[in-house]
Formats: C-alpha cells, structure tokens, sequence
C-alpha cells in the first residue's frame, strides 16, 4: 500500500485508491495533478488549469486523509489565492473524499479564507505563514480539533466562532489586538498567542480546561494583567 505519494513523478502503473497522503509541495499543484490525471484518467475526469475541483481529488484519491500543499511556491499572490478559493468553495465541499481529515497549507499566499467551505471531515487544518487577514465570519469544519493559522495578518478575532471541539491552536505571529470578548471552545486545552499586539486581557475568559497558554512578547498593560488574573485564579 502506498502510504505518501509524492507529486514529482508519474509512475508507469499505479492503483491510486492505495494512497493515503497526498504531497503536492513545492510545485505549481493545479498543473501537478493536471498531469497526473490527464495521465491516467482523461477520458472520464478531463481537467483544466482554471477548472480544478476536489472531485478530480476524490474520484482518483478516494481513500486520502491528508493533503500537504506546503510552499506552493510557483503561484504569484493572486493566482494561490484564487486557486484556493475555487478548490475550497462551498459549491465543491461534497466532492471531497469522506477520509480527509488533514489539510495542510502553509507558506503560500491565501489571503482571503473567510469563504472557504472545509470538509467536515477534517480535524487538522494548517494554515500557516499566509497572508490571512479577516477570519470573522470563516466558518470552520465542525469536528476541527487542530489549528494553526500563526505567521499571518490576523488583527481582529473578537466574534469569530470557533468549533466546539477545538482542542488546540496556535495563533502566534499576528498582529491580534483585542481579545476580552473573544469567546473560546468549552474543550480548548493549549492556545498560542506569542508575538501579536494584545494589550487589554481583562475580560478574557478562558475554558476549564485550558492547560496551557502562551501570551509573550505582547504588549500587554500590567494594571490590567494583574486584574485579569486575579480573576482567572479564584
């Protein structure tokens, strides 16, 4: 069985239902798995540059749990942005395979995911070292229990809902600001939020649960600190 297959060669045969990790990095993917499924399935799955759905990933995938598309680095900023946002549309979300659990996504140049329609099987999302900038109103896969959107432009966060079973998230390198009303899932456990611009956290209540939490390198007031977790010990 295929346990990772790495998107720089074609094999002559292949039974592509083995494959479980699916790794597209470092290359231009929308022409990656064009060549792949133009290959090998071009009668039934015809497929081009500006018409590329997840049901050219299910039909020759259907067993995949994760997709890997770090560092997609042969896209300008608009053309990864755009490529994203067709391949995550809400008009697609049912094409994927009922197996992904894991999508990973960082270093390219996503900018706006506030549309984005994640399948709802995935509990791993990594969107790392992008160019996020609004998440309020991005409605995430509801079973997510892992996430990483650090080293992006996030500002604000105060009403973007999280899902109820996120366990852990690393926020860190942003430039968040406010954070007293922002309300976290009841199950949330370790949250990461070095190296933003937080300076008011009285008013910031966190899960029972939470076991860790990492706020450094903030500008955080010491009046309103020291009232913050006053309250947070009792």
């Amino acid at each position: 069985m295929f346990n990772r297959m790495a998107m720089t060669s074609l094999p002559a045969t292949m039974d592509t239902a083995t494959v479980v990790v699916l790794d597209v990095s470092k290359n231009w993917w929308v022409s990656a798995f064009k060549a792949f499924i133009e290959y090998d399935h071009e009668e039934s799955l015809p497929v081009s540059d500006d018409k590329f759905h997840p049901r050219h990933i299910g039909t020759v995938f259907p067993n995949a749990t994760r997709l890997d598309f770090y560092k997609d680095n042969a896209l300008t900023n608009d053309e990864s942005d755009a490529a994203f946002q067709l391949l995550f549309s809400s008009e697609h979300v049912g094409e994927w395979p009922a197996s992904l659990i894991d999508v990973c996504a960082p270093g390219n140049e996503i900018r706006n995911v506030r549309n984005w329609a994640l399948p709802y099987s995935v509990l791993y999302l990594n969107v790392s070292h992008n160019a996020i900038r609004d998440v309020v109103g991005w409605t995430l896969p509801p079973r997510l229990s892992h996430l990483n959107v650090c080293h992006n432009a996030i500002r604000d966060v105060v009403g973007w809902t999280l899902p109820p079973l996120l366990a852990r998230m690393d926020a860190s390198d942003n430039a968040i600001g406010d954070v007293a009303d922002w309300t976290l899932p009841p199950r949330m456990t370790h949250l990461v939020l070095r190296n933003n611009q937080i300076r008011q956290v009285n008013g910031f209540s966190l899960p029972a649960n939470m076991e860790r939490l990492r706020m450094t390198r903030n500008p955080i007031d010491a009046d309103d600190f020291h009232a913050w977790a006053g309250l947070q010990v009792k």
